[in-house]
């Protein structure tokens, strides 16, 4: 695979080195997520950890964390294609309520703190550590279980690396 194979629509967040991008894959349409890492702006030792994270995202495949879907290098960028997570993250689901002035009923916080949990304990048993878990770094029900709104959930993104 390469950049050629998406269309890359909008950005929908930044980091110290990368940037994630909304993309739709061309072959079937399918919307995912790509996060472009300058490796060219980074020393030996971050580069080795990026491709660190890359293969501990190819490890990890569980219901609540955002799944990895493929990655390359083009130019002086890692590519890195996840799942789309169609809602967004905690953090802007929280500024919408708080915009509408509107409450999290307590029977969804508790569903969503069960299934971070649930991730991170997944995550734990394969000795990975999150080093930066915050409302950000969670992203809303995708697609798939958005169909099926008593299957909602939230899943981990960001494994906290680059």
């Amino acid at each position: 695979m390469s950049l050629a194979d998406y269309d890359v629509v909008k950005p929908i967040g930044k980091g110290k080195f990368a940037v994630v991008y909304r993309a739709q894959r061309k072959s079937d349409g399918a919307l995912v997520a790509i996060k472009k890492i300058a490796i060219d702006a980074m020393d030996q030792k971050a580069r080795d950890k990026c491709l660190k994270e890359v293969r501990l995202l190819q490890s990890v495949h569980h219901p609540n964390i955002i799944e990895y879907m493929d990655s390359f290098i083009e130019g002086d960028e890692l590519i890195i294609v996840f799942e789309w997570a169609a809602a967004g993250d905690l953090k802007r689901q929280i500024r919408k309520a708080q915009e509408r002035k509107a409450r999290f009923d307590e029977r969804v916080i508790w569903k969503y703190f069960a299934q971070i949990c649930d991730a991170i304990a997944h995550m734990h048993e394969r000795r990975i550590m999150h080093r930066d878990l915050k409302p950000a770094n969670v992203r809303g029900p995708h697609a798939r279980a958005r169909a099926a709104a008593a299957a909602a959930r939230f899943r981990r993104g960001d494994c906290g690396r680059a």
